[in-house]
């Protein structure tokens, strides 16, 4: 689902794709991190507090 995300934006001239994750989730903070996505902060909704991902299109 990942890569066709990343597909669409490319396909759309997008710079960037951006994912969060629960901050306390080491497995898909890693997982993110394997794909290209770099921290760009935190975020919060309601009662979740997030890790802001970014992958610039650039890199792919």
């Amino acid at each position: 689902m990942i890569k066709a995300v990343e597909a669409l934006a490319v396909n759309d001239h997008k710079e960037r794709v951006r994912l969060d994750c629960s901050i306390d989730n080491p497995f898909l903070n890693q997982y993110y991190e394997s794909m290209g996505y770099e921290m760009a902060g935190t975020c919060k909704d309601g009662g979740h507090e997030g890790n802001r991902r970014e992958k610039y299109m650039a890199l792919l």
